[in-house]
């Protein structure tokens, strides 16, 4: 991917400075209306309602968060993936009635699509994360001098900025982990009869474990929008955002990245987690509460890293400096 695009970007240059010039131009457009006062705000935008409500006084952090599921489009947004989930459970409930021998062909055709929708909206919601996560904090830096005027300190801003789209995919994530269990328990009771149980402790290990992921795999796209600034652009006035295969380059380039520092940050988690698991053999042989501790020396490694993170960016936020940029 990387050398395809290399070669892409080479033989592009002719093209790349004309759409550099209509781009240059289309901005100075918006600037203009902008300006002026022209610019008005998407239908689309202007109709989302939030969640909750939000009070005067509180954490701040949760005024932030408040912000972030607006933006990531409100009661609207989350009344779809409900429905969305809502289908799937009830088509799960009707096939598990239906199947009473071997399943029809139109039974398993069903199963695979329901299968296969649960499994891309748990895939796609790993990549929702990070991206949104960095998205938060890159349209922040546009309103950076009013956001150093506020009294609190950049981890509480940083925290608040990357919750909302934590906690949207942990819900998408734990709606299609409970789904697919309950289609997977549904069609192959009689096989899975002996497996259930540690396979319900090892699941719901997994549910409790998916936040502190989506936090420490977002902190790396956020921290790059706050150390490197000059790498984005602040999204268009009129509500358009950046675009174009250098933009795609540089999102590859950070994902890429993600990945390594995931893989990274796994280590000692992995490492902890075995010892966890070998040390209990010592107490217990029974296979539950040998989950439960590995499971939970995982999720404390990992929830130290992902403070160890959060500090990060607070750090990254408090030493931006607005007249460097």
């Amino acid at each position: 991917l990387l050398a395809a695009h290399f070669i892409w970007v080479i033989r592009a240059d002719a093209s790349f400075e004309d759409a550099a010039i209509e781009t240059a131009r289309k901005r100075a457009t918006l600037l203009a209306a902008a300006r002026k006062g022209e610019v008005r705000m998407s239908a689309s935008r202007a109709a989302r309602i939030p969640l909750f409500r939000l009070r005067p006084t509180g954490f701040k952090p949760f005024a932030f968060l408040w912000k972030s599921l607006l933006r990531m489009g409100g009661r609207r947004a989350l009344t779809r993936w409900t429905l969305f989930f809502c289908a799937l459970g009830g088509a799960v409930a009707w096939l598990a009635q239906q199947h009473t021998g071997t399943p029809s062909k139109t039974i398993v055709a069903i199963s695979i699509a329901i299968g296969f929708a649960c499994y891309m909206a748990f895939i796609l919601s790993f990549v929702m994360v990070g991206q949104q996560a960095a998205g938060q904090l890159r349209q922040g830096i546009a309103g950076m001098d009013l956001l150093k005027t506020y009294p609190l300190p950049g981890w509480q801003y940083a925290l608040g900025e990357l919750t909302g789209p934590i906690i949207v995919g942990t819900l998408i994530q734990w709606a299609a982990l409970s789904i697919g269990s309950m289609l997977a328990f549904a069609l192959a009771a009689k096989m899975l009869g002996g497996i259930i149980q540690p396979a319900l402790l090892i699941i719901g290990s997994i549910a409790v474990f998916m936040p502190l992921f989506n936090l420490g795999s977002s902190i790396l796209p956020a921290a790059t929008a706050l150390a490197f600034p000059g790498w984005f652009k602040p999204n268009e006035p009129g509500g358009g955002t950046q675009g174009g295969f250098e933009v795609m380059g540089l999102r590859l380039l950070i994902g890429i990245s993600q990945l390594l520092l995931i893989a990274i940050a796994f280590v000692p988690v992995a490492f902890f987690a075995a010892a966890a698991w070998f040390a209990s053999d010592l107490f217990t042989l029974i296979f539950a509460w040998k989950v439960a501790a590995t499971a939970a020396t995982a999720i404390f490694v990992l929830a130290l890293e992902a403070a160890c993170g959060i500090a990060w960016l607070g750090w990254l936020f408090d030493r931006f400096d607005l007249s460097g940029e």
